[in-house]
C-alpha cells in the first residue's frame, strides 16, 4: 500500500496471530478479573497477561513497516544469488540445535522436581548457552548462575507454595 512518498508493508499472517493471541489473552484476564479480584487468584494472571499484551504492542509495531522507497524488486526480478539469499534454509545442523534446545526444556521440566529447580535450570542454561556458541569460560557460568538467581528468587515470592529446590 503506497501513502504518499511513503510504501506500507504490513505482514498480515504474523498481524493475524498476534491480534488472536491478545484477544484470548484479553478475554482471559477479563474473565479472571471478574471471577475473582483476590490477589492470590490474580498473581500470576495479571502480570504476566499485561507482558504478554505489551509484546503483543512490539511485534504489531514490527509487522507495519513505513518505507521512503517508492519502488522495491520482488524476490523474481532479483538476480539468482540475491534470491538465494532472501530464501535461506535452515541447515540440518540449526535443526539440530533447535531439536537439542527442545530436548533440554524437556530435561529440565522432567528434572526439577527431582533436583530442583535452581540446579535443573542452571544446567540448562550452562547446556544452552554451549549449544548456541557462547565461548566465554567466565561469562556461561556467571550469566547461568545470575538468570537462576532471578528465576528461582522471582518464582519463590511469586508463588504461594514452596517450589523444590536444592541450593536456595
Amino acid at each position: 500500500m503506497r501513502l504518499g512518498p511513503w510504501k506500507i508493508d504490513v505482514e498480515y499472517g504474523h498481524l493475524a496471530l498476534v491480534i488472536v493471541i491478545a484477544g484470548v489473552t484479553g478475554f482471559y484476564l477479563a474473565d479472571t478479573l471478574q471471577v475473582s479480584r483476590n490477589i492470590n487468584n490474580i498473581i500470576l494472571v495479571v502480570p504476566l497477561a499485561m507482558l504478554l499484551l505489551g509484546l503483543c504492542l512490539l511485534v504489531v509495531t514490527q509487522c507495519i513497516r513505513f518505507r521512503k522507497h517508492p519502488v522495491q524488486k520482488r524476490a523474481t526480478q532479483l538476480p539468482n544469488h540475491e534470491r538465494d539469499e532472501l530464501e535461506q534454509e535452515q541447515s540440518p545442523m540449526d535443526l539440530l540445535h533447535a531439536f537439542l534446545l527442545l530436548l533440554g526444556v524437556g530435561a529440565l521440566v522432567m528434572s526439577y522436581p527431582l533436583i530442583g529447580l535452581d540446579v535443573a535450570t542452571l544446567l540448562f542454561m550452562i547446556f544452552a548457552l554451549l549449544l548456541l556458541g557462547v565461548r566465554g569460560w567466565l561469562f556461561v557460568p556467571i550469566y547461568a548462575a545470575s538468570f537462576t538467581a532471578v528465576v528461582v528468587g522471582g518464582a519463590s515470592r511469586l508463588l504461594p507454595y514452596p517450589l523444590p529446590t536444592l541450593l536456595f
